[in-house]
């Protein structure tokens, strides 16, 4: 993975562990399997890179646009008004810190919500909801 791809994944999982209300557990850019995971790492949030365009954008410079997911999964088997509840507190904290600093850290041009999914239930007894974040920078070519 290119260094700015994983500079912004570190400032995206650093911000997302600055959340202390509500309380998160474990937060990750693997994946996991749920069946090991201990009560205590939900609500698990994983962090991964779905998607990435570039274009060029002048003679010797690009323009990257990653799409990264943020899936949040909390324990339990349906959706219930608390868990609605639950996810739409983690998720306006995830909005709130995504949007302190669109720049990640100086290495992106924009950060913006894209698209916030409906809640699912999982295989395993979890319900999870994805927000769809783009995240624009530049480099020179050859040099990501």
């Amino acid at each position: 993975m290119s260094a700015i791809r994983r500079k912004i994944l570190d400032n995206i999982v650093g911000e997302l562990r600055s959340i202390s209300n509500p309380k998160l557990g474990k937060i990750s850019t693997r994946p996991e399997d749920f069946a090991r995971l201990a009560r205590t790492a939900f609500p698990y949030v994983q962090v991964e890179i779905t998607d990435e365009s570039r274009e060029d954008i002048a003679m010797e410079w690009r323009l990257s646009t990653l799409t990264i997911a943020i899936t949040v999964h909390l324990d339990g088997k349906s959706r219930t008004e608390q868990t609605q509840s639950q996810l739409s507190g983690i998720i306006d904290a995830i909005e709130t810190v995504i949007e302190r600093d669109r720049t990640r850290g100086g290495v992106a041009q924009l950060t913006e919500l894209l698209e916030i999914g409906d809640m699912q239930e999982t295989g395993y007894p979890t319900v999870a909801q994805t927000l769809s974040i783009g995240v624009q920078y530049t480099y020179a070519r050859g040099n990501t």
